[in-house]
């Protein structure tokens, strides 16, 4: 593993690692006030660990940033695409009912999600498909959802309406990936992939698997 990627992984970890610890104690609502700065520390962090970065990288961070805010706002104000629910205040400024950090949020989750599959595929002697690359992407994105959406209602992120989480919230979310996903691999796809984003989307998920404890 290259220095850089050791120092961003440790850098990763430590910021998780303090955050479950925090939550857990009775400084809880300070940890989760810094929600906002761990987000953007992380995107940072993965902005980083791609070297060189290519037109491609930047056209599909704008991509999923994008479309990823506005599927959240006609999610949040017309209740079709996901599901009722709200935005908390943790996130920060809003608009149209939806923080503009959101856009943040999505990019760095798809960005985990194809790098991921991208770097499984580099152990395989012929490379994948746009489409397998896009089934596997969606999947693998929308499992990370399934396990962040019970502890992000836990730490406030949002809230839904009804109390429950319903099936169709991940129905969208696998399509809305599969296609952004799609769109990158026909006309501009990512050709560089890093480790960094892998154990970055681990660390999460292990991150948000604690807060069930």
């Amino acid at each position: 593993m290259p220095g850089k990627t050791k120092i961003l992984a440790g850098v990763a970890l430590l910021f998780h690692v303090a955050g479950a610890l925090g939550l857990k104690s009775d400084y809880r609502e300070w940890f989760i006030s810094a929600t906002p700065f761990t987000l953007i520390l992380m995107t940072i962090l993965t902005i980083i660990s791609v070297d060189p970065k290519d037109k491609s990288f930047y056209l599909f961070m704008i991509m999923s940033g994008i479309t990823g805010f506005i599927v959240e706002c006609v999610g949040v104000n017309t209740g079709n695409l996901f599901g009722d629910y709200v935005y908390g205040p943790t996130f920060g400024i809003k608009i149209w009912n939806v923080p503009l950090l959101i856009g943040v949020l999505w990019f760095l989750t798809m960005y985990l999600g194809i790098n991921t599959i991208k770097l499984m595929n580099a152990y395989y002697a012929k490379p994948f498909s746009a489409l397998t690359t896009s089934l596997l992407s969606a999947s693998l994105i929308t499992l990370y959802d399934i396990i962040l959406e019970p502890a992000a209602v836990n730490l406030g992120y949002w809230e839904w309406t009804k109390g429950e989480i319903p099936i169709f919230n991940y129905i969208t979310w696998w399509t809305v990936s599969f296609i952004i996903v799609l769109i990158s691999e026909i006309f501009f796809p990512i050709k560089k992939f890093t480790v960094f984003p892998f154990l970055l989307l681990y660390i999460q998920i292990a991150f948000y698997i604690v807060q069930y404890l």
